[in-house]
């Protein structure tokens, strides 16, 4: 389910262990999207204030470090996200997400919403100075965003996502969007590029310099000259991968 959303968004997409956290040559990424990191140790924590200090956009959900080697507590949360968090003792059904010209990721959102049954504990942000609160859990708010290190933070307190909200939160941390379209789901790397759409239609795919693609089957080359804007036709349920020649 998550793969398949995050494949959606229009942007290039690596999964990691929390451990890969700890490799020399792990990479660097414009935006760092952790979905379930409840516990996490001295070394991990350590490594995640490194990445706050590069101009990242750190995307967190529900309750990341509330475990550590001390056990649970949710200051830990509180102490490396930066959001100032409470426990909610009387538990809403909804969590819900909507438009709002505050940020730059919700000014343009059709309305997210999703039940809450089973989720215990929950957290809600709570207001400060340095933190623009969005969303709603019954009277509380459902996310928060503010600047942390040299980066940004955006908390959100339960699993809520589509391809529309992950790709807003792509273009806020300046990645580049190479489809627009939610039904398309694309792979770029290793000089390749593979695009599946479940309709039918032309899809236009923009690239950060100008490039010629060659399919892989029959090495027809699809641009007789490089190009940054590739229109594609595609058939409902197709597959295409082609070689990125620069």
């Amino acid at each position: 389910q998550w793969e398949g959303l995050f494949y959606r968004i229009g942007a290039p997409v690596d999964f990691h262990l929390l451990e890969d956290l700890q490799h020399k040559n792990f990479p660097k990424y414009k935006l760092y999207v952790f979905l379930n990191a409840w516990h996490l140790d001295k070394d991990q924590r350590k490594t995640i204030k490194k990445l706050q200090q590069q101009n990242a956009v750190i995307l967190w959900f529900h309750a990341p470090g509330i475990l550590s080697e001390k056990g649970l507590s949710i200051q830990q949360t509180e102490e490396f996200t930066g959001f100032k968090l409470q426990q909610l003792q009387q538990l809403p059904k909804t969590i819900e997400i909507t438009t709002t010209e505050e940020l730059p990721f919700l000014q343009s959102l059709e309305p997210l919403q999703a039940g809450l049954v089973n989720i215990n504990p929950l957290f809600a942000p709570v207001p400060s100075t340095e933190t623009t609160l969005f969303g709603r859990m019954g009277n509380h708010a459902a996310g928060a965003c503010r600047n942390f290190g040299d980066g940004k933070s955006i908390y959100i307190a339960a699993p809520l996502l589509s391809p529309e909200l992950l790709r807003n939160i792509a273009r806020f941390a300046d990645c580049h969007l190479y489809c627009e379209d939610p039904d398309a789901m694309l792979y770029v790397g290793n000089n390749l590029f593979a695009l599946h759409c479940g309709n039918a239609g032309t899809r236009t795919i923009t690239f950060p310099e100008p490039v010629q693609l060659q399919e892989q089957n029959s090495e027809v080359m699809l641009n007789d000259s490089p190009a940054c804007k590739i229109d594609l036709p595609m058939q409902a349920g197709e597959t295409k991968l082609f070689h990125i020649l620069r």
